[in-house]
C-alpha cells in the first residue's frame, strides 16, 4: 500500500512540475512597464532576455522572456522581433529601439578616438531614472551604438559588457538620476567597421 501512495505521490508530483514548467518555460506572457507610455526619443522600447531555467531536478528548459518598456510613436508595440531594431548587452539579452539602430550612428569613442577636439567620449547609453517627462519613470536612451552591440557571443552570458560606467548625475531638486555609459573594448574592436551600411555622425 505504502509503495502504492509512494508512486502516486511521485506521479502527482512530476505532473505538477511539468505543468508549472509549461507555464514559465518557452515564451512566458509579454511584460508591460511604465504604464504604456510613449518612448522618448531613442529610448530602449524593449528587452528580450533568452535563458535556461533550471529545475534542480536534473532538467532544464529554455525561457525567451519579453519586456516592454513603452510604446513607440504612433501607439505602436516595440519592434522586438525585428533585427533592424536589435542591439546586444549580453550574450542573453536583447535590447530593441523603435527606429532602425542604424539610425543612431556609430559611437565616436570608437570610430574616431579622443583626437578630434573633445573632452570627453561620446555617450553611448543612458539610464535615465525618476525623469519628470516620463510620469517618473526609469528608461534607457541610447545615444550611439558600440562594436559589442553588434556581437552577441563576445559577451559572457549576465555580463554587461556592451558598455562601461562613465559618470553619474543627480539633479537634487527634481531627483532625477542619469547613469551614463561610454564603449567598451579591447584588443582590436575599436577598429572594428560600422557594420550599418552607412555611417551616421553623432552631433
Amino acid at each position: 500500500m505504502w509503495t502504492q501512495v509512494a508512486l502516486f505521490v511521485l506521479i502527482t508530483t512530476l505532473t505538477v512540475c511539468h505543468i508549472h514548467a509549461q507555464s514559465v518555460c518557452g515564451f512566458p506572457p509579454t511584460i508591460w512597464r511604465n504604464a504604456n507610455r510613449t518612448c522618448p526619443a531613442r529610448a530602449v522600447c524593449g528587452d528580450v532576455f533568452t535563458t535556461r531555467r533550471d529545475w534542480m531536478n536534473g532538467t532544464t528548459c529554455a525561457e525567451t522572456r519579453v519586456i516592454n518598456n513603452c510604446f513607440c510613436p504612433g501607439n505602436l508595440a516595440c519592434p522586438v522581433n525585428n533585427d533592424a531594431h536589435r542591439l546586444y548587452t549580453t550574450a542573453q539579452q536583447k535590447i530593441y529601439t523603435c527606429e532602425p539602430v542604424c539610425n543612431l550612428g556609430w559611437c565616436y569613442n570608437i570610430r574616431l578616438g579622443l583626437s578630434e577636439g573633445r573632452s570627453d567620449p561620446t555617450i553611448a547609453m543612458t539610464v535615465e531614472e525618476q525623469t519628470p517627462d516620463f510620469g517618473g519613470n526609469t528608461f534607457t536612451r541610447m545615444g550611439c551604438r558600440c562594436p559589442r552591440h553588434h556581437v552577441p557571443n563576445r559577451q559572457p552570458p549576465g555580463v554587461p559588457r556592451a558598455v562601461k560606467t562613465h559618470s553619474y548625475i543627480r539633479n537634487p531638486t527634481t531627483r532625477h538620476y542619469t547613469a551614463r555609459y561610454t564603449c567598451k573594448v579591447s584588443g582590436t574592436e575599436g577598429n572594428m567597421v560600422d557594420p550599418c551600411p552607412r555611417h551616421v555622425p553623432v552631433k
